[in-house]
């Protein structure tokens, strides 16, 4: 099962965890492309709608790496991130500016 995968309908925690993992994995060049094509950003951008603010977190900072990465900020904007980054945006939770930052250039 991979990572992408687990980002479905699993525990808040496991999410975190494997959203976290995505992250880390995604801030080495090379890794961001199988990343994107497992699936990840479909699996990620449900999550910035969260009520969890650390899955929110999670799913921003793993967005944030890939949105860095070629035409993956257009993939994630082609997701529907937009609205999710919107209501982040008036939200009281901490949430990655960087990612906000990097899509809204479309």
């Amino acid at each position: 099962m991979t990572l992408a995968l687990v980002l479905c309908g699993w525990q808040d925690r496991v999410v975190v965890e494997a959203a976290v993992a995505i992250q880390n994995l995604s801030m080495l060049s090379g890794n961001e492309a199988p990343i994107v094509q497992a699936g990840a950003i479909r699996g990620l951008v449900p999550l910035l709608s969260s009520e969890d603010p650390a899955v929110q977190d999670a799913a921003t900072g793993a967005l944030a790496n890939l949105s860095s990465f070629s035409d993956h900020d257009a993939r994630i904007v082609q997701a529907g991130a937009l609205p999710a980054l919107a209501n982040l945006v008036l939200s009281p939770h901490v949430v990655s500016f960087r990612l906000i930052h990097q899509v809204g250039r479309h």
